[in-house]
């Protein structure tokens, strides 16, 4: 399904008693109705760090619990009001009940825009950046249209063209009972005072998939809920193909000296930006093995199990493993002894200094271009591909069959219950809330954030080794807090600390 342009540009909808409403619901197409003529570079940083923020907040919060649980909006609320930033998804006014507010509305309406298509061109830049837009920012509005009344809702579906046909009264009465019949968790009476919906069956493939609506003739049945579904996948599938546009020319804006830098600042803002990471020398050859049992994630400590057990790693894991342990503070003079030794085993000295140590040497950029490459992140580590054949890498939640991981999990000491949780979240894709729960039961400690990388669940992990973790037990019965998944960020920058900032990213491009 195709969508037209919107006929109200401004997202200020009339409602049937003609009383203007602001809403946030938008497929952000054109901004030009409501944008001011200037706005200063600050103002546009800001605004799209609130809502960056808004973002690492949902991916934070969906780590840890179901979209569909119960709790799932009281503590995303709680946790956007705790940030001031409840008002972007709470925007909805009449105005004529409160014209006070509705210039404030407004502002919060421009800024979402203006949020919106600057995220849109900082996060183009790469296929990893815009598959984490792409994602949250899907969910950011499937949020929105969950908590949007169903006139509103209505009134946008119209906007963009996105309505349904509606079912007779006499059709209604012939398949109610089948409609009732495919959702159990309906009653008869919900339905019979519903408008029902009728799409092509290929609109709802889900439902379809679980049978949790009845098809008669190649359409599907559907309640006013249920649509919603429908206008969320299209809002996504328009924002993958806007993304992929703009990246083919994104060049073109990013040679201004003024966006520049403000597109690098903020892309450096994204939930796996940098970590800090340790300096050489920290730790040697001989400490890597008891790291791995104690210390390392278990994608990490399979790699390494696999190097130690069959003395070789294809390029994929090995790229990963010299990068992980570059950044736990293996210097690469160590890192080419502890490859070569292993490699020896089974290919000889002579030819891993001809044909993998050139390779170790420029992961830590001592050959070619010289570059300062960073360790892979959680989310680099799931999209890699799918390892085949002797190949040993990626996420192990994501790419061992379940009896193999639950095999894995228990050599961990790993609790039945924790197991069980492990695989639910495996189930849904939910692969670092998977990880989380590992340390957790492995460290004993309760960890207030998400593990979005490798060497973050080493670094907490040396952290309890050594007792000097601040993480409360899990004896300790104080219920978790929802926190940021990464490195606590800077205090929000106020007009004159995000100018000098932008200024610093600059001469960083200029160099």
């Amino acid at each position: 399904m195709d969508f037209s342009k919107k006929k109200n540009g401004s997202g200020v909808a009339r409602n049937r008693s003609n009383m203007e409403r602001i809403t946030l619901l938008d497929m952000y197409e054109d901004s030009r109705d409501i944008l001011p003529d200037f706005c200063d570079i600050e103002y546009f940083y800001d605004a799209a760090y609130k809502r960056l923020q808004i973002l690492q907040c949902i991916e934070e919060l969906s780590s840890r619990i179901s979209r569909k649980d119960n709790e799932y909006q009281d503590k995303l609320l709680a946790s956007l009001t705790s940030k001031s930033l409840r008002h972007w998804v709470d925007i909805t006014v009449e105005v004529e009940k409160a014209q006070k507010r509705a210039d404030d509305r407004r502002e919060t309406k421009r800024m979402d825009l203006i949020s919106h298509f600057t995220l849109r061109l900082a996060y183009c830049q790469s296929e990893e950046l815009r598959r984490w837009f792409l994602q949250w920012e899907t969910e950011l509005f499937r949020f929105r249209l969950e908590r949007e009344s169903t006139e509103m809702v209505q009134a946008f579906q119209e906007d963009w063209n996105l309505t349904f046909d509606a079912v007779s009264d006499d059709e209604k009465l012939r398949v109610m009972a089948s409609v009732a019949a495919a959702r159990p968790q309906t009653s008869v009476a919900v339905i019979a005072s519903s408008c029902l919906h009728k799409v092509h069956f290929s609109m709802v493939p889900d439902m379809v998939a679980k049978r949790r609506v009845y098809v008669n003739k190649g359409m599907a049945y559907l309640l006013p809920e249920d649509t919603r579904s429908i206008v969320v996948a299209e809002f996504r599938s328009y924002l993958s193909r806007v993304l992929t546009k703009l990246s083919t020319c994104s060049s073109i804006y990013l040679k201004d000296d003024q966006v520049a830098p403000l597109m690098k600042l903020l892309a450096r803002r994204q939930i796996q930006a940098e970590r800090t990471f340790r300096e050489e020398g920290s730790v040697s050859p001989a400490d890597l093995d008891q790291l791995s049992k104690d210390a390392f994630p278990l994608c990490m400590s399979m790699m390494h199990d696999n190097l130690r057990g069959k003395h070789h790693l294809k390029h994929t894991g090995r790229l990963a493993y010299t990068l992980f342990l570059k950044g736990i503070g293996l210097s690469m003079d160590d890192s080419l002894k502890f490859f070569g030794q292993e490699f020896a085993k089974s290919i000889g000295p002579d030819k891993f200094n001809k044909e993998y140590a050139y390779a170790i040497r420029h992961s830590y950029g001592k050959e070619g271009k010289r570059a300062d490459y960073r360790p892979y992140n959680c989310m680099k580590i799931v999209n890699l591909h799918n390892p085949s054949g002797v190949e040993c890498h990626g996420c192990p939640y994501k790419v061992l069959d379940p009896d193999a991981l639950k095999v894995r999990l228990r050599s961990y000491n790993v609790t039945a219950g924790v197991i069980n949780d492990v695989m639910s979240d495996v189930k849904n894709s939910n692969y670092q809330a998977a990880c989380t729960k590992v340390f957790e039961c492995r460290s004993r400690v309760v960890l207030n954030t998400t593990i979005v990388h490798p060497n973050q669940y080493y670094e907490e992990s040396v952290k309890v080794l050594q007792g000097t973790s601040q993480l409360q037990s899990q004896d300790n019965k104080i219920e978790k807090t929802v926190v940021k998944t990464y490195k606590k960020v800077k205090k929000e920058p106020e007009n004159q600390e995000a100018h000098e900032e932008i200024e610093q990213e600059a001469r960083h491009v200029d160099d």
